[in-house]
């Protein structure tokens, strides 16, 4: 055997109890490292933790097995979820990891400020304790109509808040009146419909010969569904007629701005909500439980913070308002500079 590197670390801090965090840890802990893992949260799961599973949740994937560790199979019951694997089951699942590989070697309710290397040059976190804040009170103005902005609107209305949901655009999404076939919902079927760089499947390409045409392989690929008139036609039936399908399961109204949406196949935060359930975000639409402001944008605030500003003047009063209009990393401060030599 070789020497030990003298330069790896025996002990190794994980900022986060996620699934990246958790997995990374258990990897480490079996390779023969002492870890120590740190969340702000009082439990781990990272986006699944307990304190942000509400009822209703359920993985935007109806293909059970594809979100589980290799070492810890995931038991399913889906009740109630159109098949998905629910944020319990993923809570729990989580929960499960976290006992079995990692028992005491997490140190909940610790939020990392900033990382730097002290006079001995070794790594030094700058913590502080942290509480979960309160839920928003009153009517809430959402900003946005992606998933993210339609989870956060469903969870709010369930609890019986009064919600608003301002967008301009919404994100397409499929749904079927029945839960589709296993051999379906496993297969590669989107994939093969959805423009990629690399298509490689039989169906993707045709291998055709072109004698007296001189190319350096006896074969020319031919992307069949996506380089030939035929092909372009079949795909862009085959997603507008999902299109279809899913308003028309999901009872969106002809007038409703829900239909405002991208094209399903030009869509990159396209969702698959399944077989719609009675407490989800179209279902709370049509009973009018969210209110949809549509089409606009935010535009800023009234003078006293008390309203939302939209474009076209008009104000919309609210007691919180919450923007799920895009993806911030929380690390920015936390890997500031000092956090390298």
């Amino acid at each position: 055997m070789g020497e030990v590197d003298a330069t790896v670390p025996s002990t190794i801090g994980i900022i986060g109890a996620g699934s990246a965090g958790l997995i990374t840890a258990q990897v480490l802990r079996r390779d023969g490292f002492n870890i120590q893992v740190v969340t702000r949260d009082s439990s781990a799961e990272g986006i699944w933790a307990r304190s942000r599973v509400y009822p209703g949740l359920s993985l935007n994937n109806s293909v059970q097995g594809e979100f589980q560790f290799s070492s810890l199979p995931m038991e399913y019951t889906s009740s109630g979820t159109g098949n998905r694997v629910s944020g319990d089951e993923m809570c729990n699942y989580m929960e499960t990891f976290a006992e079995k590989y990692l028992a005491g070697k997490i140190q909940f309710n610790i939020e990392v400020l900033d990382i730097r290397r002290n006079a001995s040059a070794k790594w030094a976190p700058v913590q502080a304790r942290s509480d979960d804040a309160a839920g928003p009170r009153g009517s809430v103005v959402v900003v946005g109509c992606g998933r993210s902005a339609q989870d956060i609107a469903s969870c709010l209305a369930n609890k019986g808040r009064e919600v608003k949901l301002v967008f301009e655009t919404a994100d397409p999404f499929i749904a079927t009146p029945v839960q589709l076939p296993d051999f379906i919902r496993k297969s590669r079927l989107l994939g093969v419909l959805s423009p990629h760089s690399e298509l490689n499947t039989r169906l993707e390409v045709r291998l055709q010969s072109r004698p007296g045409v001189l190319c350096s392989n006896a074969g020319v690929n031919r992307r069949f569904l996506h380089k030939t008139w035929i092909g372009g036609k079949i795909v862009h039936f085959i997603w507008n007629q999902s299109a279809r399908i899913a308003l028309s399961t999901a009872s969106v109204p002809s007038n409703s701005p829900l239909r405002r949406a991208y094209p399903l196949f030009w869509g990159i935060r396209g969702s698959e909500e399944g077989v719609c359930r009675p407490n989800g975000f179209h279902a709370l639409v049509n009973r009018g439980k969210i209110g949809l402001v549509a089409p606009h944008r935010a535009a800023g605030f009234t003078p006293d913070g008390k309203s939302l500003v939209l474009e076209n003047g008009e104000t919309l009063a609210a007691d919180v308002a919450v923007f799920a209009t895009g993806y911030a990393s929380s690390w920015s401060k936390v890997m500031s500079g000092k956090c390298w030599y």
